[in-house]
C-alpha cells in the first residue's frame, strides 16, 4: 500500500530553537575548565543565545549557607561561584536563563513538593535570598544588559 502525503506550498519556515537556548546540567558544571572548553566549541558551532540550568541553589554553588552558634543561626550568601559562572557565559556571548529553584536546604528541614506547608515556614529566607541575588545581578551588570535577559 503507498500513501501520498501532500505537503502544502504555504507552510512555514522550521524555526530552530536550539540557536536561541539550549539546556546544560546543573549550573556548578560550569566551574569546570573542561566544561567551558567544550562550552565554547559548541557556541562556536551553534551560536546560541542564552543557557539554561538547573541547581542554581545547590550546595555546589555555595550560595547559601548557615552557620549556628550559640544557639543563633547566621546566613551567609557567597556569590563568588554564581560570579564566576555568569562571567564564563556572557565572555562567551551566552545569556543565562536562570531557573530560580528550591533550595535542598530548605528540602533537609523537610520542605517538599509533596510537602509544601514546611516551605511556607522557610520563605523569608528564600525571599531574602532572591532580594540579594537580585541586587548582585544589578550591581554587576548595567540595566541594558540585565533587561535582555528572559
Amino acid at each position: 500500500m503507498i500513501k501520498k502525503i501532500d505537503i502544502p506550498v504555504s507552510g512555514r519556515p522550521f524555526k530552530n530553537n536550539a540557536a536561541y537556548c539550549v539546556g546544560t546540567g546543573r549550573m556548578g558544571l560550569a566551574l569546570q575548565k573542561e566544561y567551558i572548553d567544550h562550552l565554547k566549541i559548541v557556541q562556536e558551532a551553534v551560536h546560541f543565545r542564552y543557557i539554561r540550568g538547573h541547581g542554581l541553589f545547590c550546595d555546589d554553588m555555595c550560595i547559601y549557607r548557615e552557620h549556628e552558634m550559640d544557639g543563633e543561626t547566621s546566613t551567609f550568601y557567597y556569590f563568588t561561584y554564581l560570579d564566576r559562572v555568569m562571567d564564563s557565559y556572557l565572555e562567551n556571548g551566552i545569556r543565562p536563563f536562570l531557573e530560580l529553584g528550591f533550595m535542598q536546604i530548605l528540602c533537609r528541614r523537610g520542605a517538599t513538593w509533596a510537602n509544601p506547608e514546611a516551605l511556607t515556614v522557610n520563605n523569608l529566607r528564600y525571599c531574602w535570598l532572591l532580594l540579594n541575588l537580585s541586587r548582585l545581578m544589578q550591581s554587576c551588570l548595567n540595566k541594558t544588559e540585565l533587561m535582555k535577559w528572559n
